[in-house]
């Protein structure tokens, strides 16, 4: 099977039988029962970027820690009476960007399928850098940088 198919559409497909066997096993999938706006978060400011079954996903500022970001969403949730919520992957603290969160405690449907799709490396992630300042070389010139960014 594998020199037919790739090995991106296999792990697909295995992750596609775990979520189906692991919704047999647990019936009662976490979801928001309404949608959330930004505004709900207040002076923490935090900007929602998606909501779907299972998943939620917020803006991370730099110098916020992951953590921090994790409570308050836990935090305002039970204010709410909505789920729980579980870290499926972090950001360092000098680094902004996209936190995903799956909703429901661990172990539950949500967070092992957000949780496998990171283990097995089907999650996507790239990094963008904003310079500014005086050119160092011209278009194409390569360098190495010793210094951590």
């Amino acid at each position: 099977a594998c020199r037919t198919v790739s090995a991106w559409v296999l792990a697909c497909n295995l992750f596609h039988k775990e979520l189906n066997r692991w919704r047999t096993l647990d019936r009662h999938q976490a979801s928001l029962p309404y949608e959330v706006s930004s505004d709900v978060f207040g002076k923490e400011g935090l900007t929602i970027l998606l909501q779907l079954q299972g998943v939620f996903a917020v803006f991370k500022p730099a110098g916020i820690s992951t953590e921090s970001i994790i409570e308050q969403v836990h935090d305002k949730f039970a204010l709410l009476g909505g789920p729980d919520v579980t870290t499926v992957s972090r950001l360092d603290l000098p680094t902004s960007g996209v936190l995903v969160m799956a909703l429901g405690t661990q172990g539950s449907t949500s967070a092992n399928y957000v949780l496998a799709q990171f283990a097995g490396r089907l999650a996507i992630k790239s990094y963008h850098c904003l310079c500014s300042g005086n050119v160092l070389g011209s278009i194409g010139s390569k360098a190495v940088r010793s210094a951590r960014l």
